[in-house]
């Protein structure tokens, strides 16, 4: 296993969602090659990471809710103005 590489998915994992996804596939891609690892401490922290993948997974989870909920309120504001203009629009007509 490439544990330069491993390092590096390591270190992007918080950056995206798809950068999450590609961290979790390949920690359950290479952790049957967990003994080819030459150096212990690198073989103690993937096996730490990658058993921190549900607490990972649950982290990306909720910020993705987070965004999502964001993205509806700026959602449902935007439509609250433009409901608003229309009215005050509508009425600006009814008065002529």
């Amino acid at each position: 296993m490439d544990v330069s590489r491993f390092y590096y998915v390591l270190a992007e994992k918080d950056q995206s969602f798809n950068s999450f996804m590609k961290f979790q596939r390949f920690m359950f891609d290479n952790y049957k090659l967990i003994n080819t690892i030459k150096e212990e401490s690198d073989r103690e922290a993937f096996e730490h990471h990658f058993h921190k993948i549900p607490e990972y997974t649950f982290n990306i989870f909720s910020k993705l809710e987070y965004s999502l909920l964001n993205s509806i309120a700026t959602a449902d504001l935007a439509i609250s103005n433009i409901g608003k203009r229309l009215q005050e629009y509508k009425e600006g007509e009814d008065e002529r």
